[in-house]
């Protein structure tokens, strides 16, 4: 299955927006990571998450998107609310360490809306 995510409304946290302004070989890792999540590479994400994410896909459902890209000092998630009724598609891109502290997962993201700086 090759599919490309279209990501219309693409917000980041502030934390990413100040560390991508700073360090240009972040910015570059964030890009890549982009846009492999655009073609549905999941990264380092684990194999009950990429699955979900297929058959989310594949199913043509809404629900939650979760994806985590591996960075020696500042691992990031990327996560998409698929909303198929509306055509909706928003996507944050946080920290792994931002993800985990607002006790997020698959399961719990649906209660969680982010605006661009990641608050809620």
């Amino acid at each position: 299955m090759i599919t490309v995510l279209k990501l219309n409304d693409v917000n980041t946290t502030l934390i990413i927006d100040r560390m991508t302004d700073n360090d240009p070989d972040f910015w570059e890792f964030v890009r890549r990571c982009r846009l492999k999540y655009t073609k549905c590479d999941w990264g380092d994400t684990d194999q009950e998450q990429k699955t979900f994410n297929d058959r989310l896909i594949s199913k043509r459902r809404g629900g939650w998107l979760v994806a985590k890209y591996f960075h020696p000092k500042f691992p990031i998630c990327i996560m998409t609310e698929i909303n198929r009724v509306e055509e909706i598609y928003k996507t944050t891109i946080m920290l792994e360490s931002e993800f985990n502290a607002k006790g997020m997962n698959r399961y719990s993201c649906k209660q969680q809306k982010y605006n661009r700086h990641g608050e809620v």
